[in-house]
């Protein structure tokens, strides 16, 4: 009886594929390109207008005196009809679970399609139809589960890396592979590798793990360590050779398909697969010289006495030689050329696999079949490979004695070169946090949080919880990562878990939807605090990294203003913007955390200095003129600084702006071009301060024509006036900012060289200088003000222009018009 009904359900099943059958491979993968292009196009004002549109038809076709819908018969029917576009062939038989044996194309349109339509899940529903709209999402969960199986298996059909001789053995079949490459043929297969291709390539195989165990070794163990080099040299051409499958697929698919993001993807791989490729070619040789040493003569002579295999499980060892020296024999060659012996004894082995075939009885399994293609492979290979040896007369010594240093050397590049990888990935996850925030409504936050209900007292911990139902499946996130410390964290790392936070945040209230107990409220007020500390922890680390290793935006209290590390000061910030030394902003993360701290790092504590010094200004009250120096050298250092930010995030701007703009990014967009205007209306007002207090102070000194350069002003003075001329020129390229800059310079130079101002070799500077100019003293100006001032710091600065005071020396000569601006 049961066998009956099992056959009646495949017969309907099968009534029901005629139409899915009916659309090729091809025109499965050309509708799933389409339904992403059009929900990636989708803006949220269009979401919007669609489910108000969804919530009226709802309710007419729930309303049982309505006639709107009688023929559909479901709530995913009624979404199908108003979500999917008319010439996409999606029907409610195609909302199931994966079927084993459908194709990859299929499962491609198929979770696509439920992706359009999951992004409407949140409709307000009774709660019968809620659980169905519920089922969207799990279903799409389990297609790209099964796409990914599916993508990986497609590039390495060979999973097994359980031990080292299984590790050596794929190096071969991978690089074979290469002869006749897989395929990618949809941006939806190039959307999972983005996400995945660094795990398929080098996670699975722990090479971090590895990496540390082998790093942390000192020399003498490393020598006596020949298993870990052997399984280190058989991960890195596994991994380079598994990178550059992927990679050739994706060139190919971007040359008919061309994109930018596709183009950024290929030469991230790049950079990776170099990296391992170079350890191979620099440890190949070392590895290969330590490992069999003297013995190769030894093993050769086993080998060659060595008897058939008796079974599938002895074919491929041979007793009395080590598993790492029969694991080195599956690796390709080193690129290097090593004694002749050596590769004469790998062909051996294979030529021993190869010919001893014939004594393993019975049916031969699929490992025994591999290792079979592997010895017909590579014997030529080897044979070759000794062959070139032997003719070659640059075959290096066994051992110069430093090879266990260079080797750790060399694996420690790889590891920060599969690090810098890990924290591409961890920005990709962190952009893909901000997309899914942009597209979650007050509707869907509620529904989200509606959800977390029905489990009521049954979970054991409430962060999982909201990490199992808030944050997408292909997102890894574990409780751990959430309480990780940032100290320690690479910035990729640590803007990651704060955009997971971020996304949790609102969901920390959620005891004003269902009753929980106190400690899991009490863990929910720790997760807001954490992450306000999170946030805050995070600011520090990215002002540090574009600070760079002198900190310019540190923050400097008045009470600590210095006119000669003010000028040294000013003089980092402005090496930074004529070398381009300071670190650009590289995620919307970073973005996002300056805009609301730009003041702060560039202003600061001195912030009511200048308020106080303005104030004073404006009532006519008495300024001394060390402080209204001190003030100038920080409005320049304030414009110096905003300008640092404004080119790092105005760069970052132009280089997105390049890429394709679905909606959340027009709107994250917007959100950097405001935080651009905000530093570059911050700069400009303190160049208006820069001006003024410039101004004041030559009213300070006496007549402008006869004060530019006051013969026993101090150095620190002219230094600072010349940072005054510069900056202009390096917004603006301003020339003639630059000739007053160069004749500041001099006088600077002179003044540290005798003590007060000289008549300069420049005529223009002598004649603004003149030859009875009066003592700064009379002006209100004493030593007492500037004790302490540093002459090194000085001497640097005016060393920074004087290659350019050359160039300059016979432009025009300068006018008021050329101050700041």
């Amino acid at each position: 009886m049961l066998t009956s009904f099992i056959i009646i359900i495949l017969v309907l099943w099968h009534q029901a594929l005629p139409t899915i059958a009916e659309i090729t491979d091809a025109e499965y993968s050309s509708y799933a390109d389409s339904l992403r292009e059009h929900r990636f196009g989708m803006t949220n004002s269009m979401k919007k207008k669609l489910l108000y549109e969804l919530e009226l038809l709802y309710s007419w076709w729930k309303d049982p005196n309505d006639s709107y819908g009688n023929e559909i018969t479901s709530i995913t029917g009624l979404f199908i009809r108003h979500i999917i576009p008319n010439d996409i062939p999606f029907s409610e038989a195609h909302v199931r679970g994966p079927v084993e044996g459908m194709s990859q194309s299929y499962n491609e349109f198929v979770w696509q399609s439920l992706r359009t339509l999951d992004d409407f899940a949140y409709v307000l529903v009774d709660e019968v139809h809620k659980r169905e709209l519920a089922d969207l999402s799990a279903l799409a969960t389990a297609y790209e589960k099964r796409l990914k199986y599916q993508i990986r298996l497609h590039f390495f059909p060979y999973a097994d890396v359980s031990n080292l001789l299984a590790l050596s053995a794929k190096v071969a079949r991978t690089y074979l592979g290469q002869e006749c490459p897989p395929w990618v043929s949809s941006f939806t297969q190039v959307e999972l590798i983005k996400m995945n291709w660094l795990n398929w390539c080098v996670d699975e195989l722990n090479v971090d793990e590895k990496l540390a165990r082998l790093t942390e070794m000192d020399e003498v163990t490393l020598r006596m360590s020949t298993e870990k080099w052997v399984e280190a040299l058989a991960f890195s051409q596994l991994a380079a050779g598994r990178i550059a499958l992927i990679q050739s697929a994706l060139e190919k698919f971007n040359k008919d398909h061309s994109s930018i993001p596709i183009h950024q993807l290929v030469n991230d791989m790049d950079v990776l697969k170099k990296a391992f490729t170079d350890y191979d070619r620099n440890c190949g040789f070392m590895t290969w010289t330590h490992v069999l040493g003297t013995e190769a003569g030894h093993y050769r002579e086993i080998m060659q006495s060595a008897p058939p295999a008796s079974s599938q499980a002895d074919f491929g060892k041979v007793k009395d030689i080590p598993d790492e020296v029969i694991s080195l024999f599956h690796l390709l060659p080193p690129s290097e050329n090593v004694p002749p012996i050596y590769m004469d004894l790998a062909a051996t082995y294979h030529y021993l696999n190869r010919n001893r075939v014939q004594f393993v009885e019975g049916d031969h399994d699929q490992e025994f079949e591999l290792l079979l293609g592997d010895a017909c492979h590579l014997y030529p290979t080897y044979d070759g490979a000794a062959s070139a040896a032997r003719s070659s007369r640059s075959a290096r010594p066994t051992d110069d004695g430093s090879w266990a240093a260079r080797l750790l050397v060399d694996a420690n590049k790889l590891r920060l070169s599969y690090a810098t990888a890990v924290d591409t990935r961890y920005r990709l996850y962190a952009e893909s946090l901000r997309e899914y925030r942009y597209g979650m409504t007050d509707d869907k936050k509620v529904e989200l949080m509606e959800r977390l209900d029905p489990y009521g007292k049954e979970f054991t911990s409430i962060t999982g919880l909201l990490i199992r139902h808030i944050i997408p499946e292909g997102i890894p996130v574990t409780e751990e990562t959430l309480w990780e410390p940032v100290e320690g964290n690479s910035q990729s790392h640590n803007e990651f878990v704060w955009e997971v936070l971020d996304t949790l945040y609102y969901f920390t209230y959620f005891w004003d939807y269902c009753e929980i107990e106190n400690v899991h409220r009490q863990k929910l007020d720790d997760l807001r605090v954490w992450t306000l500390k999170h946030q805050e922890q995070l600011r520090v680390q990215i002002r540090l990294a574009l600070g760079g290793s002198h900190d310019i935006f540190s923050d400097i209290s008045p009470k600590n203003y210095d006119i000669s590390a003010l000028n040294a000061e000013v003089a980092r910030v402005k090496e930074a913007l004529t070398f381009g030394t300071f670190s650009m902003v590289s995620s919307l993360t970073q973005a996002e955390l300056i805009y609301c701290r730009a003041s702060d790092w560039c202003v600061g504590l001195g912030f009511g200095e200048m308020m106080r010094i303005d104030c004073s200004d404006e009532h006519g009250a008495s300024i001394s003129n060390a402080r209204r120096a001190n003030a100038l050298a920080f409005s320049l250092l304030v414009v110096g600084r905003t300008l640092l930010l404004e080119r790092s995030l105005s760069a970052f701007l132009e280089q997105r702006r390049k890429l394709p703009q679905p909606d959340w990014l027009i709107h994250e967009l917007g959100k950097l071009e405001r935080a651009v205007h905000k530093v570059q209306e911050t700069r400009q007002e303190y160049q208006k301060r820069a001006r003024r207090y410039m101004e004041k102070w030559k009213d300070a000194l006496g007549e402008v024509d006869r004060t530019y350069l006051r013969m026993d002003l101090l150095q620190e003075y002219f230094t600072l006036a010349a940072s005054y001329n510069e900056i202009p020129y390096l917004i603006s390229v301003k020339f003639s900012s630059m000739q007053l800059r160069d004749i500041y310079d001099e006088a600077a130079a002179a003044a540290s060289s005798s003590g007060g101002a000289v008549p300069s070799s420049n005529p223009f500077m002598n004649e603004r200088i003149g030859v009875n100019s009066v003592a700064a003293r009379d002006h209100g100006l004493s030593a007492g003000h500037f004790q302490g001032l540093s002459q090194d710091t000085s001497r640097t600065m005016t060393e920074h222009g004087q290659a350019s005071s050359h160039r300059n020396r016979q432009r025009r000569r300068p006018s008021s018009k050329d101050m700041l601006e």
